[in-house]
């Protein structure tokens, strides 16, 4: 009877606390609430332009006319062909038989800004040739050279990976950074072993997480269900405590914020861009590595010395636009960036695709 009373007393003071720390969490939620939706100030459909992909992930879906805002005021369309390529106008296709390929992250997809706006399509413009443009935000090298595999029936001349400043860490980390607001989206990446060489790990399955932010951006633009306190305390408190749970460590869907050991960043560098490499090799075609910097601080830092390097081992060419940046940031800061979203706008990527032409036309590639 005894122990009874000592069960029933410890299942009352856990419940308790329990109901404490659910006021307290509760009350936090409503003293920092933010209406998801008012936040947004969009009440129109946000067409999600991703789908689930086994082999990076996660990729851009096909046939796409999706009208993306970046502020309630201001928005960018993407128009996709039937391979999920992004192009510059409904019904196009991308070139059967372009002269250069470009693969990379949302610097190369040209997210916040219209086709034309985008450093493929500059580049395009420059040389007078078609090129594609394979870019799906969030990629690191990892899923832009597999997005590559699936296109190993192009011959291009040229193949342009947009070497973005985070690629180290993507190319280590379990989810892509551009989904880590509820769900990991996983995408493939490089693990080390314990011999200290380092395999390639497969994404998982990424549907539900995917179906999980749609809903959230169907419910923000008055799309889903009708508005309602409690959805907004639902979504808020989401919110809450993933940071809460982040903060402790308990999840960590995006591990390596800070930098990474530049050993594991040169080793994983070094073993990409040799399958970069080996990648354009096999399709007949010259690799080229644009770095994109870090432009968000005071200075803009040039590319690390060991990227240089191994670009120069491999006989890799190599574009730092860091001056043209830099340059863009005192005298033109404006046309840097996107307002609210802070993607390279026309003026620094036509300045890439500047640098570009010069060193294709320099070694000859294209005619």
């Amino acid at each position: 009877m005894g122990y009874v009373k000592k069960f029933a007393g410890l299942a009352t003071l856990i419940v308790i606390n329990v109901a404490i720390f659910t006021i307290m969490f509760l009350g936090y939620v409503a003293a920092t609430i933010e209406s998801p939706r008012a936040h947004m100030g969009i009440q129109r459909k946000i067409q999600s332009i991703y789908q689930n992909d086994s082999h990076t992930g996660y990729t851009i879906r096909p046939n796409l006319a999706a009208d993306l805002p970046i502020t309630p005021d201001t928005s960018y369309t993407v128009y996709t062909d039937s391979r999920g390529v992004r192009v510059d106008a409904a019904g196009k296709h991308a070139p059967a038989n372009p002269a250069v390929i470009v693969i990379g992250d949302s610097q190369t997809f040209g997210m916040g800004v219209s086709y034309d706006q985008t450093y493929p399509h500059a580049l395009s413009r420059e040389l007078g040739v078609e090129v594609t443009n394979l870019g799906v935000p969030g990629y690191g090298t990892v899923s832009a050279l597999r997005r590559l595999e699936r296109f190993s029936d192009l011959h291009p001349k040229v193949i342009v990976l947009g070497h973005y400043h985070d690629h180290p860490r993507r190319n280590i980390n379990v989810c892509s950074p551009a989904f880590a607001v509820f769900s990991c989206i996983t995408v493939p990446h490089l693990a080390k072993t314990p011999n200290g060489t380092f395999s390639m790990r497969e994404p998982g399955d990424n549907q539900s997480a995917l179906d999980q932010i749609n809903a959230y951006f169907n419910y923000v633009t008055g799309q889903g269900p009708a508005y309602s306190i409690w959805l907004d305390y639902f979504w808020s408190g989401l919110r809450r405590t993933r940071d809460i749970f982040e903060t402790l460590r308990l999840i960590d869907f995006y591990p390596y914020k800070e930098p990474i050991d530049p050993t594991i960043a040169e080793a994983t560098t070094r073993l990409l861009l040799e399958r970069l490499r080996n990648q354009a090799t096999m399709m007949d075609a010259r690799p080229m590595v644009p770095y994109i910097p870090d432009y968000f601080g005071a200075r803009v830092e040039p590319a690390p010395d060991y990227l240089t390097r191994i670009a120069r081992e491999l006989d890799i060419p190599l574009v730092d636009p860091t001056n043209e940046i830099q340059d863009i940031k005192e005298h033109d800061p404006e046309h840097l960036s996107v307002p609210s979203d802070g993607h390279l706008q026309g003026t620094p990527n036509r300045r890439i695709a500047h640098l570009l032409t010069g060193k294709i036309m320099d070694l000859g590639l294209i005619n």
